[in-house]
């Protein structure tokens, strides 16, 4: 249970290890200062060449 714990605590954490340095982190929509809805922004889905 514990691994779990730490599985599940740890993937937010090097989400913003990655996303904040890079400038794509919305701080004031993480902080909750701002909703956003996806009917508003452009949703983009990433694709890989196969």
């Amino acid at each position: 249970m514990m691994r779990t714990t730490t599985s599940v605590a740890g993937q937010p954490v090097c989400t913003l290890i990655v996303v904040a340095p890079e400038g794509i982190l919305d701080r004031d929509a993480d902080n909750g200062v701002k909703s956003i809805s996806l009917d508003e922004e452009k949703v983009s889905v990433a694709t890989t060449a196969v």
